[in-house]
């Protein structure tokens, strides 16, 4: 069962709104630590189960990156501690993989089954 082009394009236009979104709010005011750490959360959900499992872990990680590199570039937060970086992005991986997790299974049916093999 293939899907068809513009299946793929929403899901992508799904997560690329996503992101503006968090900018926006990120962006638009000081935040908290506390705030950014639940509404980088959106997009990655978003994402994650979009995409499936994988993609979830992978952009995670880079959540995750991003995350401590907001933390480290605004000075309000404070100094952080050199667990939190790994903490930030092991939370962030496990999150991504829960969230595509749930990601809709493809119903394959057992001639595709046969056919693949």
């Amino acid at each position: 069962m293939t899907r068809s082009v513009s299946f793929y394009w929403t899901r992508i236009g799904l997560v690329a709104l996503s992101y503006l979104l968090v900018l926006g709010l990120l962006f638009s005011q000081q935040a908290a630590q506390e705030f950014v750490f639940l509404i980088m959360m959106l997009p990655l959900a978003v994402t994650a189960f979009a995409f499936g499992p994988l993609v979830g872990v992978g952009f995670g990680l880079a959540t995750g990156a991003i995350f401590t590199s907001l933390m480290l570039l605004n000075s309000g937060w404070g100094v952080i501690s050199f667990g939190q970086p790994i903490f930030n992005m092991a939370i962030y991986m496990a999150i991504g993989a829960a969230c595509g997790y749930l990601h809709p299974k493809e119903k394959t049916s057992d001639d595709e089954k046969q056919a693949a093999w």
